[in-house]
């Protein structure tokens, strides 16, 4: 059975509200009808992806602030949510900069795993992760809508629903076994002895692996890069910067693919079937993701909004819509000189876009097959 796509344009046909991306979006969550799926003062975890000091092209409070009032005219609680990137602290303040709070949004914003990032609980996992340890809120709840900002990876290619929910529902340093039981075992294989390895013929200590590590991970002393490798989690992000290739990690496509699938499949086998439902915006495409600490120009124009209760169908929507696009002037991807119909987010990264997808729905986690209910 193919599932249902919502989708409304970003272009706006008569300047008028009613036409605006705004007011259909509001008719596109009424259409949706949120009161099906939660009950009265349920708290509905609203979880996405709040920015970076430098990265501020995430999803618009504006739209964030839609969903919560529509969770609310369903009668339930909603919470902004995600789990730590940078230190909790850090990562609430950032928001808060951006308008995530309670005064733009109208609920709370939280840490899923709380303010020192170690709360979480450890739940099976699949044949190759075996157990991850998912935040504690997401475990906790009994509803959540996904709200992601459709873009680029460095590892994924393309950064949907189905990676945000995976990578973005686990503890980044849970209180039981460090790395090896959170998200950095699905960045490297955390049943060997994975580790980022520096080249010292090859640095010239320019401090950008240093300033970029979320987590601190990194200093230089007596020019020396030292790297905690017992608390790093095996992001990458350094070596992404390392101009120099210095630094190597230890990620290989075909496991990070296997685990992103498990990762998501555990976050999601804590919630009844039809509680979560998964919110694509297709605005502000950048080549990267957002837990860089910058971002560059969209590198295909805006779209719109896509909706469904069914992840796999929604993410293979959403790359089918951005493979319709001319790339955007001005941007990498006209720098690379990617055609007009292609897949923009493989051509750039090289990378298999739909990997992840077809590996979640081998887990039975959604259908490719799909059916777009336009809203007007």
């Amino acid at each position: 059975m193919k599932a249902t796509v919502y989708f409304t344009s970003s272009r706006t046909p008569k300047y008028m509200y009613r036409y605006s991306l705004q007011a259909r979006f509001d008719r596109m969550l009424r259409e949706f009808d949120l009161k099906k799926r939660l009950e009265k003062k349920e708290i509905s975890l609203l979880k996405m992806h709040m920015g970076n000091p430098g990265a501020n092209q995430t999803v618009r409070p504006s739209y964030v602030g839609q969903v919560a009032r529509a969770v609310k005219e369903a009668g339930a609680l909603p919470v902004v949510t995600d789990a730590m990137r940078i230190s909790p602290y850090q990562y609430l303040t950032v928001a808060n900069n951006i308008g995530y709070n309670f005064s733009t949004l109208g609920c709370p914003v939280v840490i899923a795993d709380g303010l020192f990032g170690r709360d979480s609980v450890l739940v099976p996992a699949g044949e190759l992760l075996q157990e991850i340890s998912i935040a504690s809120a997401i475990y906790d709840a009994t509803s959540m809508i996904v709200l992601t900002h459709a873009k680029g990876h460095i590892l994924a290619g393309f950064a949907g629903s189905l990676k945000h929910v995976s990578m973005g529902g686990t503890a980044q340093n849970p209180r039981h076994g460090g790395w090896k039981h959170g998200r950095g075992k699905m960045h490297a294989d955390w049943s060997a002895d994975s580790r980022i390895e520096w080249d010292a013929a090859k640095c010239t200590l320019c401090m950008a692996c240093v300033t970029t590590c979320p987590l601190d991970m990194i200093s230089v002393k007596e020019k020396t890069i030292v790297i905690n490798h017992e608390d790093c989690v095996r992001c990458g992000r350094c070596a992404r910067v390392c101009e120099e290739q210095a630094l190597t990690a230890p990620i290989t496509f075909d496991y990070f693919v296997k685990a992103v699938a498990e990762g998501a499949m555990a976050v999601l086998r804590t919630f009844a079937a039809g509680k979560v439902v998964y919110i694509n915006f297709l605005l502000d495409m950048q080549p990267e993701c957002d837990c860089l600490f910058a971002h560059d120009n969209p590198v295909v124009p805006n779209i719109g909004i896509m909706m469904s209760d069914d992840p796999v169908a929604l993410d293979t929507a959403t790359l089918d819509r951005i493979a319709m696009e001319k790339p955007c002037p001005n941007s990498l991807a006209e720098d690379l000189e990617i055609p007009a119909g292609t897949d923009v987010f493989q051509a750039l990264k090289g990378i298999d876009t739909r990997a992840i997808l077809r590996e979640c729905e081998r887990l039975g986690l959604g259908t490719s097959e799909y059916e777009v209910i336009e809203i007007g």
